[in-house]
């Protein structure tokens, strides 16, 4: 007999990675945007100087991980878009990436787990932890695109408009498509 838990299950992410550059159609939800400290932002979004001997030196890997408050999670989805918005002082959609997988957990367990995929500090992880259970999620991101055009808060209230700096947002696969457009990148 064959165990459920033994069965390989593939999905539109897996698809999508075998048949690259496809891209399925999405559910209503097609990602979201959320804020980004511009320390990590710089470290996550690829640049060709990533080599240079700066103190916070940006992760070489292709797959980072992004830790976030357990807030909000609904719209966090294996092979959702996470778009980027640096927060101040350069406050710009700024490139997106795509989601490869999800992971909630205790905070220290989940450092351990991501340490040396992600770009920040065990005492950085823990301002985002929720004080009722002390859980955070770590999200696996990869496929990461620097926009061409990055996007000031008038261009992207243009296609949100209930866009709030502070908050990460859903976004729908046309103002997702709109936000792309409008920062120089066709997908």
């Amino acid at each position: 007999p064959v165990k459920p838990a033994s069965i390989p299950i593939v999905d539109g992410h897996d698809i999508e990675h075998l048949f690259y550059p496809l891209v399925l159609a999405r559910n209503v939800n097609a990602g979201f945007l959320a804020p980004v400290n511009p320390v990590f932002s710089r470290q996550l979004l690829p640049e060709p100087e990533q080599a240079s001997l700066e103190p916070h030196k940006p992760s070489l890997r292709s797959d980072k991980v992004f830790f976030k408050s357990t807030q909000f999670r609904s719209g966090i989805t294996r092979g959702a878009t996470f778009v980027l918005y640096e927060t101040s002082p350069t406050k710009k959609v700024v490139g997106e990436a795509r989601v490869s997988s999800v992971e909630v957990g205790n905070t220290g367990e989940i450092y351990a787990k991501f340490k040396r995929k992600g770009v920040v500090t065990e005492d950085d992880l823990k301002q985002w932890e929720a004080p009722e259970n002390g859980e955070v999620q770590a999200i696996l991101l990869e496929r990461w695109l620097k926009y061409p055009h990055a996007l000031d808060e008038n261009a992207i209230k243009a296609v949100v408009p209930n866009f709030n700096p502070q908050g990460t947002l859903q976004l729908t696969r046309e103002k997702l498509q709109e936000l792309r457009k409008a920062g120089g990148y066709y997908a």
